[in-house]
């Protein structure tokens, strides 16, 4: 009764049919900021320990595949794919009105890139905004 898993799965296989020449795109570039494949996976399974409540350890991962950040797709505008893994674990009161859980963000602390700035061709400069690191939290919450 406990247990609950949870998945998406999304597949986009995207062409141009056509391009205007003077923009100087093929039509096998993608747009930018679309993953051909997105997927998440998660799990969590309620233990009971009666007069002491329950405890949940719960684990959830996701995955993108590449992408670009340019319209005029180019190695220094690739986004590389990359997984991710949370992980969590949460304490409920018999009431169930109070909880405490620590969670982790990027469990593996995996180095990833969620943005691309390009602008190599005008001034020689290609900028990536890092995703987050490893991240602990602690949460508590109270149901009035």
């Amino acid at each position: 009764d406990g247990l609950k898993i949870n998945g998406s799965f999304s597949y986009l296989d995207f062409q141009y049919k056509s391009i205007a020449a003077s923009t100087g795109l093929s039509l096998s570039f993608v747009p930018p900021y679309v993953p051909e494949m997105q997927w998440s996976l998660g799990g969590q399974y309620k233990i009971d320990l009666g007069s002491a409540g329950s405890i949940t350890p719960r684990i959830d991962a996701s995955h993108q595949s590449e992408m670009y950040s340019n319209a005029a797709n180019a190695s220094t505008n690739r986004i590389a794919p990359y997984t991710l893994i949370n992980g969590s674990l949460t304490w409920r009161n018999e009431a169930e009105d109070l909880s405490v859980a620590l969670q982790v963000e990027n469990l593996a602390d995996k180095y990833y890139v969620l943005n691309n700035f390009d602008i190599e061709a005008f001034f020689g400069m290609i900028r990536d905004q890092p995703g987050r690191p490893r991240q602990f939290s602690l949460v508590v919450k109270k149901r009035f």
